[in-house]
């Protein structure tokens, strides 16, 4: 039987510092930092869907947005794996370390994360969600939490 291991994930990134710093990553740049030593298991890797929001000047009622011109609401990068063959302690920290690092790379790119969760299911064993509590101190909370048998 094979160890597969779930990963689900938003990035919301803020473009405050984008709009005072000319040359700031473009969505293309991101989903390179995403693609960096991102994971990989038996059967294919990560997949990232990047969501830039529109710049409006009114309210549209159809989406329910409020997305003004300059607004500082950039986008969500969103991460989603199955990794076949992927649940051992050293993979598991190298994916912790993956994602950990995004939030630096990030921020040198001048670029901040409002908000970034992260939940890696490894199947039979644990839940471990990572959520980030300041990008520029590159502080995590990590929360592991035990599969019991029934």
């Amino acid at each position: 039987m094979s160890q597969w291991t779930h990963l689900a994930g938003i990035i919301r990134i803020d473009n405050l510092l984008r709009r005072i710093a000319p040359g700031a990553p473009t969505a293309k740049d991101v989903i390179r930092i995403l693609l960096e030593d991102a994971p990989v298991g038996s059967e294919g890797g990560c997949h990232f869907h990047f969501v830039k929001w529109p710049e409006v000047d009114d309210y549209k009622e159809k989406d329910h947005t409020n997305v003004h011109e300059g607004g500082i609401y950039w986008g969500d990068a969103i991460i989603s794996a199955d990794l076949r063959d992927v649940g051992d302690d050293d993979e598991i920290e190298k994916i912790k370390q993956w994602f950990t690092d995004l939030a630096k790379k990030l921020w040198d790119g001048k670029l901040i994360i409002r908000q970034a969760v992260l939940e890696i299911e490894v199947e039979y064993k644990y839940n471990r969600v990572l959520h980030l509590v300041d990008q520029e101190e590159n502080t995590w909370i990590d929360t592991i939490t035990l599969k019991t048998e029934e």
